[in-house]
């Protein structure tokens, strides 16, 4: 089923091959390298059906996008971040959001989890 995913990711390589590997799954993928950029997209493109999110990123990072987004959108899309940095689980209870992925991460992994908190949306 065919889903629109934001994902927001400063490295190009890692947002590059999570565009590629959503794309090749049947996914609309959206790309921002960071929270700005993102909630620009946000604002002229719509709500997506799931946000991956970095944590650390320059210009606007993972934790002051959730509370601008929640701010302006509520919290009906869920958003899973994606991070290496440590004591994640604190940090990320921190947060409001959905879920998170501890990079680096598998393809499975990352399946898996979008799976889960794609599942509780109904498809449009």
């Amino acid at each position: 089923m065919s889903r629109v995913i934001l994902v927001i990711e400063d490295d190009p390589n890692i947002l590059f091959a999570l565009a590629t590997l959503l794309e090749e799954e049947g996914h609309q993928v959206w790309c921002a390298e960071n929270g700005a950029v993102g909630l620009e997209l946000l604002r002229t493109r719509g709500m997506p059906d799931l946000i991956l999110l970095d944590r650390l990123m320059p210009v606007m990072n993972g934790h002051q996008f959730v509370e601008e987004f929640r701010a302006l959108y509520g919290s009906s899309t869920p958003v899973v971040v994606m991070t290496a940095a440590g004591e994640i689980e604190k940090r990320v209870s921190e947060m409001n959001v959905h879920g998170f992925i501890s990079k680096p991460f598998s393809i499975l992994e990352l399946l898996k989890v979008m799976e889960q908190k794609l599942l509780a949306i109904p498809a449009v």
